[in-house]
Formats: C-alpha cells, sequence, structure tokens
C-alpha cells in the first residue's frame, strides 16, 4: 500500500495498515518502527509528532498531517505524540511566540508580516489545546505536572 494510502486510512479511524515503511498499529501511526510514532488519536483529536528523524519520516509525517488537516481535526503537535510533555511543550511555544515577535518587528514585507503572524496564531491554538486536553487529562490521572 503506498504511503498516503496509509496515511488516509489512519485519519479515517482504521487500526491497522502497511506500507513498506509506514504502519498503523491500534490508535497510532508509526514511521519505519516503533521508535517513532507520527501521531496518535486520542478522544479531542490527535498527538502529532514535532520531533525530526529523517528524509523519508518527513514525507510520512506531512501525508499524515495533509490528511489530518483535510478532515478538520483537533491536531496537538507534541514530542513524541505524548502528553507527558505537555507542558514542556507549551512551555517552549511561549518561547517561541516571543521570539517571533521579536523576528516580526523587523519585518518589513507583507508576506512575512502575515507569515510570522500566521505563526503566532498558530502557537497560541496549539497552546489553547494543550491547556484543554493535556492538562485535563493530566489532571484526570492524578498527575501534578501543571501546577
Amino acid at each position: 500500500m503506498r504511503h498516503s494510502e496509509v496515511a488516509k486510512r489512519f485519519a479515517y479511524g482504521h487500526t491497522n495498515g502497511k506500507g513498506s515503511r509506514m504502519f498503523i498499529e491500534g490508535d497510532t501511526i508509526y514511521s519505519h518502527g516503533h521508535h517513532f510514532p507520527i501521531a496518535k488519536r486520542f478522544k479531542g483529536g490527535y498527538l502529532f509528532n514535532t520531533n525530526g528523524y529523517s528524509n523519508s519520516t518527513s514525507k510520512h509525517k506531512s501525508y499524515v498531517l495533509r490528511v489530518l488537516r483535510v478532515l478538520g481535526g483537533k491536531i496537538i503537535h507534541i514530542k513524541n505524540c505524548d502528553l507527558d510533555y505537555s507542558k514542556e511543550q507549551y512551555q517552549d511555544n511561549i518561547k517561541e511566540i516571543e521570539r517571533i515577535k521579536d523576528t516580526l518587528t523587523r519585518a518589513r514585507v507583507k508576506h512575512m508580516i502575515n507569515y510570522h503572524k500566521d505563526k503566532i496564531e498558530f502557537l497560541k491554538k496549539q497552546n489553547e489545546y494543550l491547556m484543554k486536553y493535556a492538562m485535563v487529562t493530566s489532571i484526570c490521572e492524578g498527575n501534578e505536572k501543571w501546577n
């Protein structure tokens, strides 16, 4: 099966499917093996791995992300597709927003200004998702990471 087809199967809820180097197992889609989850389903949407690995994994990630965006589900970009990194990701996003704001003050070309503004909005939306889903999940499991 082509990798793009595996990505579509995952997005449409299938729990199995296999391409030459990309596969679905349960609620997770992997690139090259169990060591690299690309995305995981969870009750509020999808966790999408922010880590990089290789050129081929980047392509696998783009297939999955493209389909998930078309379907319009909530996508939380987080390290290793693991909500345990939610507070760390939240703080990283805040730092990145501040860095981009600084860059935005020097931007002069309209399309770059818009690009930076869009990136800030994206990161703010990610932090909203992290607060809404990751923090609630963490509290429900008795985890005090957000305190």
